[in-house]
């Protein structure tokens, strides 16, 4: 029987969704279930949010297959419901499925990070890239790590 990949719950592919990996982790909401839940023990091993949240973020974003979303945990995600139930009864995942850029994924799980646990994590770094976050969320700047050290100084 399958299950929702955001809560795991069983349900039928008839009353699910298939949709993308951005239509997920491109979502305040996802991040903040999957903290919750699944990554939940990531807060105590990691509290600042920086290497551990890192990983998941590009564990997530990674991902090239489509998700099966319930009724549920789809309300508050944006795609085409029709098209997306669609896929889901014939058991297909979306043509356009793939994996998201880190980097585009960090705001909303940085976000999610804040409304949790009150503080926002440390820098991520993606690969050769630096994300850093501003203290209102409203904007991820992207550096490279010598851009970093020329900034610091």
């Amino acid at each position: 029987m399958p299950v929702c990949d955001i809560c795991n719950a069983s349900m039928s592919f008839d009353d699910g969704y298939s949709i993308t990996t951005k239509d997920v982790v491109l979502s305040t909401y996802y991040w903040e279930q999957a903290l919750r839940g699944g990554f939940a023990g990531i807060h105590e091993q990691d509290p600042n949010g920086g290497e551990q949240l890192m990983q998941y973020i590009e564990q997530q974003a990674a991902q090239h297959a489509g998700w099966l979303v319930c009724e549920g945990c789809s309300k508050p995600l944006r795609f085409d419901r029709a098209r997306a139930r669609q896929l889901s009864e014939q058991q297909q995942s979306p043509p356009e499925a793939g994996p998201v850029a880190p980097r585009d994924v960090a705001r909303y799980a940085a976000e999610a990070w804040k409304n949790l646990y009150g503080s926002e994590p440390r820098m991520t770094k993606f690969s050769d890239l630096i994300v850093g976050i501003d203290r209102d969320l409203k904007d991820v700047s992207v550096l490279r790590p010598d851009e970093c050290e020329r900034e610091n100084k």
